[in-house]
This record gives C-alpha cells, structure tokens and sequence, in this order.
C-alpha cells in the first residue's frame, strides 16, 4: 500500500512537472511571437508613432511624461508636478502616468526612457498574452494550442492594436485575464472539502494584489469596467455551479471580491488618495452629462472590421460634429481578431446552442463542463458589444442611470475589451469542440491566425527612427532661447485629421506647434495641458470666458483678429509667445519667427464658425510664432486687490470686461488681513519680482518693493503648495480665477513657493500599513487557526 502511495505521489509530481513545462515552452513561444511582431521596436530600437504627432496620446501625453518621470526617478524621486504643462498640473495625481506601479518604477529607473516606455509596453502584451493561456489550461482544462490561440486572439486584437497609444490602459488590460481566473479559483474553491478557506484566502489576497497592480498603472476606468464585469461573471458561474445554494455562496463570493477590493484600495492608498483629490477639482468632479460620457459613437457598419480590417482606412476623417460631436473614431471601435478565430468562436456558439436545445453533445469534447464556460461567455460577448454601441442602444442608458460610478467615466466603446477577450475564450472552445484531438489541424490553426494578426493588425502602429523623431524643432530651439520663464500659447488642431498622419514630412513639420505635453521634451512652458483629467477652472479659463473664443477675420479669411477678452486671458497665463499655422492681425502680437511647411496643408482647428461650432478647416502653408507685447510676468507685483464674492461664472463674466486693470490689481475671492501700520503700494511706487529658481516643485521668488502688496504667481492654484516669505509660511490666496498671490510686506524678500502634497504621504502610510497587516495576517493565520483548533477541540472533549 505504501509502495503504491508512492507511486501515486511521483506520478503526480511527474504530471506537474509535464505541466510546468509545457506552460514554459508556451511562455517561450508567446515572447518569441511578440517580440517577430513588434519587431522594429523589440529589437532595431525603433519607436511607435501611431496616429502621428497631431493628436496622438501616445506621442503627446503619454511618451513626454513618462521620459519625465523617467528623468526624475533617475535622480531618486517621484515626478509629482510639471510646470511645463497647463500653467502647471499634478501629473503623479492624474495617475495615468504610473509612477508607483512596479514594473514602471524598475524599467524607468535602470534603463532610457525611450527604451523603458517600449519595453514596458511589449513586456504587458506578453503578459495579456500568457494569461489568456493560462486561463485557458486552468480554467477550461483544454491543451496547448487552444490556450495559444485564444492568447494571440486577446493580446493582438483590433482593441490591443488601436489603444496602444495608451499604455496605462493596455497595463490595465493585460491583468483582464488574470482577474477572471482568479475570480474562477474563489468561486470553485468552494466545492472543496480539504483546505477550502485556505484556497479562497490565497486566491482572494493575489486577486486583491492583481486589483492594486492594475490601480497604480493608473487607468481607472478599464479597471472599474473590469470590476463591473467580474460581477457579472460571479452571478453566472455561481448560478451554473450552486444552483441549490445559489444566494449563499454568491453572497460568500462577493464579499471574497469586496474583501480584495478594499485590500486593492488600502494598498493603492498613495495613488488612489491624491486622484480622488484631483477629481473633486476637474472637469469630472460630479460626473460626466450622458452625451459626454457617450461620446464616439458605434455605428453598426463599424462591425464589418470583425470580418474586414481594411474596410475602413484609419487615416480617413470620419465625422466631426459639435461641442460634444457624435464622432465616430475607428481607434475606438475597431476590432478585429482574425478570421479563423472569428470562425472557431461561431462555430463554439453554434454548437453550444445545439447542445443546449437538444441536450445531446455535439462533440466528442472531453470536457463538457464546458458547455457552461460557453454560455457564461456567450452572454459577456453578447453584453460587452451591446455596452460598446454606447447610446446607439437603450441598454447603456439604462446602464449609465443605474450603475454607481459609471457617470465618471466615458468612452463606453471600451468594453470592447471585454469582446475580445470573449472571442478569444470562444476561439479556444471551438478549437476544442472541433478538433481536439488532432494535433496538426491544431497547431496550424494557431500558425494561420498569428500570419493574418500578423499582416492586418500589425501595420496599424507604424514606427520611425527615434534619433529623426525626436530632433527639436525649429519653434522649439526658437523657444529655449527666448521664453525664460515665462509660457507660450499654441493653436490646436482637432483630433480627426488622421490623413494628415500618411505622411511622416508632414509629421515633421507640424512639430513646430508643439501640441500639448509634448512641450515637456524640450523643457519649455505652455499654456495648455492634455490629461485624463482637467482642472475645472483651467479648462474654464481657456474655454468659457464669455468672448474669448477666436474666429477668422471677417475681412480677410486668412488671419486671426484676436478679441480683447482673449488676448487677456493669454497674457494673464504668462504666454509671452504665440505658435499659430494662421496668421494673426493685432498690434500687440509681433512676428518674430515664420516657418514654412514643406507642402501646403488643410485641415481642422478649433474655431468658432458662424453656425457656433468649435472647429474650422483651414488652409495652411507656414507656422507662424508671435510675441505677446501685452503678456504679464509669471511673478509681478500689484498695489491692490479686487475682492468679488461671485461664483465661478460670475468671475469669468469679470474676466471678459474692462473693469479690472490686472496690471495694477489681482482679483481675489476672499479678503485677505489688513496688514497693519502700513499702505498698500501705490501704482508709481517702486516693486520688482524675479524668479531666481524654477523646478517642477519649487518656484523661488526675490522680490523688492517700497510699500506692501500682492505678490502674484500665474501658476495654477492647486492643494498641496505651500509658500515661505523668508522662511515664514504664509497664506495662498487663490488669483485672478486659477492662480496664486500672497499678501507681500515691503522690502527684499526671498519668497519660496514649495509643493508638498499632504495626501501623498498620507496614502504611502495607508499603503504600507496595509500590505504589513497582509503580511502579518498570511504570516499568523496558520498558527491562529491552530490555536483555535485545538481550543475547540478541548472543549468538546
């Protein structure tokens, strides 16, 4: 018997190890196919450039601010605000960027950026990959090639190709996988008799550290989706598994979710903490309207790139509306996944719809359980489609109004996501239910579905050499000369002018207007600022000021004739020069710097036509850079205050008329203390204020004066800077609607405006004391158990 015991064991052992090791050599294959499909980037060094330089995330926000925070972890700390973007902006609350995330933090710090930002990418499209497969092997028992298949159908999808230029959201994605095995394991686990609470607590605490992975990589939106749809795969899987104990063990589930959740929560504290407090002052603070948050529509034409990737060309102008436009961005909606997959995934819906009419198994699959598996993603495929259409169906309405949360969020045609990763496990069955027992059909269809990713989804990312791409730009070089301190101000174009993109000349060129963060490479400070999340009143200051949104001169449809209220609102920013690709016609705005284009060009800029829209086609043949003659100082001094009790639009009504004079006098929303036995200054008094120093998260300021007054900081108003009048903390008062001022005594003094985020260290204490409770919890809960086992016992006997 013993002899057999062991036989039994090393049988086991042997098992495992064959498992193991075909789970290695499938590793090895995966790497090995993204590494030939992205190869220019993986190994000749190139870079990704997507959609171009005019509106890509990838090349505007997303590259500039990793190489800064690259540049900032290389010197041993956080990047945690950039003053070079939107009159500065807390760039580590934002969270996009990922600065605490792991692999982040490794690959930042020990390599380039470029190669670091490349890297990273590629490593999380492995990752999407082989967790798809092992789901696969552990969830549906089905062999190699089914589990390889269903990985290169989900992390080559059309939805991984196109959102490459968001590399948090494909980190977020690349876990998808992982969260419903998981999630699987907690809800199987209770079939168990031996070690049951032991299984759920191992699942659940790995579950709770994938939900904090995916929170530091900074997309919270694919993360809330996942969680959304993790529900739903909870109520399925445990009506189909507990039929007779349903409520029971679906309640004993969720609270496993909640209970990882509220772990995920407390050990993304230092993230979590300070987005929440970015929230409260953006453009999201209570929520999207329903047109927002269904912005870029699906049209059901759009679901011939299933079948067709080229039916549609990505470089097309598709449609441009409004304010808030019924576009439609095929980046958004494409989804191809190959054919043969397309194929094996209707073939594995056919079959389980003829099983479940007939109740004969159409296959001789040896894992009918499966059936199950189908239905439950059967229904997620069906449901993450209808959710992508957006409001082109009455669901997500109905979804929008009841779902908690999901008003902060928009883009519903990111649920595709879901679709794909549906397909995939679907692909995998039909394999299964097909083939499953013929080796070379198998294999073969895996091999023919990597070629046809391979010639229709690859192409979609272009690449190009980065030592060409990167080279400053002539308006860059003029800038670094001439800006100083202070900003300048650039005309964007819209975000649909993906023609414009074919031409890598034309790329080149329109470099020179410098789009939005993309500033940051070449350390020199802008107005505007692309994010996930906008301040509220930054967005206001350059967007909703009655009278301050620019039209084409009347008389000469060529130029721009500024109006009063907007050459106020630039100047009040600090933007001392212009970039334009049309010319201005103002007294105050001097050409110091033409630029011409390669070829001539036409396309879209935001504008207010004569029907009230916000864009313009244009013509365009040159950049053209002004200095501002009328711009303020980032750092001056003013006599007096004007103190206004008016809410947010009533201000903005002040800003838009004549009746302050902000050369002289700071509009200020509270009073600050009268400063005793002295006068404010008056206008011809002497006062002068340099800035002598100016980091991402330090401005130090001298200043002299005769008389007391307002120091102002045309710096973004924002919790978490702090400032020092010769070492003495004084009081920010928020300034002329989003900055800073302070009331100054006379004399020279040295004034430091220092930023120091209370709720970042308030979120690392959260963070580590929540991974040491988890640690001391798994370390004790053994010898806890132990103890009360035996103290039950005692009293039994």
């Amino acid at each position: 018997m013993i002899q057999l015991n062991r036989w039994g064991n090393k049988k086991l052992k042997l098992e495992k190890m064959q498992r193991s090791g075909k789970n290695l050599s499938a590793g090895l294959i995966l790497i090995i196919l993204i590494t030939i499909f992205f190869f220019p980037v993986a190994v000749l060094q190139k870079t990704f450039i997507t959609t171009g330089l005019i509106q890509s995330d990838l090349m505007n926000q997303n590259y500039p601010l990793k190489a800064a925070y690259g540049n900032a972890l290389k010197k041993g700390k956080l990047l945690l605000w950039s003053s070079l973007i939107g009159n500065g902006y807390p760039v580590f609350a934002e969270g996009q960027t990922g600065e605490i995330y792991p692999i982040n933090l490794l690959f930042f710090k020990f390599l380039p950026n470029l190669q670091a930002y490349n890297y990273s990418l590629l490593v999380h499209y492995f990752l999407a990959a082989f967790f798809t497969y092992l789901f696969v092997r552990k969830v549906l028992k089905l062999n190699q090639a089914p589990g390889l298949l269903a990985a290169l159908v989900y992390s080559l999808s059309g939805f991984f190709m196109t959102h490459l230029v968001h590399p948090s959201m494909i980190q977020v994605a690349s876990y998808i996988p992982l969260n419903f095995l998981l999630v699987e394991k907690i809800i199987r686990s209770k079939q168990r008799t031996k070690n049951k609470e032991q299984r759920t607590v191992r699942y659940a605490t790995v579950l709770a550290i994938v939900f904090t992975l995916q929170a530091l990589a900074g997309h919270h939106e694919l993360l809330y989706f996942t969680v959304v749809f993790l529900f739903f795969y909870i109520l399925i899987r445990t009506l189909q598994l507990y039929r007779e104990n349903f409520f029971r063990c679906l309640l004993s589930v969720v609270c496993c979710l909640l209970i990882a959740g509220l772990l995920a929560l407390g050990l993304s504290a230092i993230q979590i903490l300070p987005t929440l407090e970015l929230i409260k002052f953006s453009t999201r603070k209570t929520g999207l309207s329903y047109q927002e948050a269904t912005a870029y529509l699906f049209p059901l034409s759009h679901l011939l790139t299933f079948i067709k990737p080229q039916n549609f060309k990505f470089t097309s102008v598709v449609d441009y509306a409004s304010k808030f436009p019924d576009a439609i961005n095929l980046w958004e909606t494409y989804g191809y996944v190959g054919v043969i997959p397309l194929i094996l995934a209707v073939v594995a819906i056919i079959l389980w719809i003829l099983n479940t009419f007939t109740k004969q198994p159409k296959t001789k699959s040896k894992t009918p359980g499966n059936w199950e598996i189908t239905a439950t993603f059967v229904f997620l495929l069906l449901l993450s489609l209808l959710l992508a259409f957006g409001r082109s169906t009455p669901l997500f309405k109905f979804f929008w109004k009841t779902v908690p949360g999901i008003k902060f969020f928009k883009y519903p045609t990111r649920f595709l996501v879901f679709t794909e990763f549906s397909l995939a496990i679907l692909a995998a069955l039909g394999v299964e239910y097909l083939c499953h027992s013929l080796f070379v059909i198998r294999y073969s269809l895996f091999a023919l579905t990597f070629l046809d990713l391979f010639f229709n989804n690859r192409p979609i990312n272009p690449t190009v050499d980065p030592q060409v791409w990167f080279q400053p730009p002539p308006s860059a070089l003029f800038l670094q000369q001439n800006l100083g301190f202070n900003r300048f101000h650039a005309l964007r174009t819209t975000p649909f002018d993906y023609s414009l993109t074919e031409d890598l000349q034309i790329q080149f060129d329109l470099k020179n207007l410098l789009p939005a963060d993309f500033n940051i490479l070449y350390g020199v400070r802008q107005t505007d600022v692309l994010a996930g999340l906008l301040l509220s009143r930054h967005t206001q200051l350059n967007h909703q000021v009655p009278n301050s949104i620019l039209s084409l001169n009347r008389k000469d449809k060529n130029t721009l004739l500024p109006p009063p209220t907007w050459m106020r609102i630039i100047s009040l920013q600090a933007g001392k020069f212009l970039l334009s690709p049309i010319p201005f016609n103002h007294p105050a705005l001097k050409l110091v710097e033409t630029i011409p284009l390669t070829k001539p060009l036409t396309f879209n800029i935001y504008l207010l036509t004569k029907d009230g829209q916000e864009h313009e086609k244009v013509s365009v043949a040159s950049i053209y850079l002004y200095e501002n003659l009328q711009s303020l100082p980032r750092a001056f001094i003013v006599p007096k205050a004007f103190i206004t009790s008016e809410d947010e639009k009533g201000i903005l009504k002040l800003l838009s008329t004549q009746d302050i004079n902000f050369k002289n006098e700071v509009l200020l929303e509270e009073n600050p203390p009268k400063i005793s036995n002295s006068q404010f200054l008056i206008s011809n008094s002497l006062s002068e204020a340099e800035i002598v120093e100016d980091t991402d998260e330090k401005v130090v300021i001298k200043t002299k004066s005769e008389k007391p007054g307002f120091l102002v900081l045309a710096d973004t108003f924002y919790p978490g800077w702090r400032v020092f009048v010769d070492g003495s903390p004084t009081k920010i008062y928020r300034a002329n609607f989003n900055f800073r001022a302070i009331v100054l005594p006379k004399g020279e003094h040295k004034v430091e405006f220092v930023y120091q985020p209370r709720l970042i260290k308030i979120g690392a204490m959260t963070s580590l004391t929540t991974g040491g409770v988890i640690v001391l919890f798994l370390v004790l809960r053994k010898k806890v158990r132990i103890k009360i086992s035996r103290h039950l016992t005692g009293l039994v006997s």
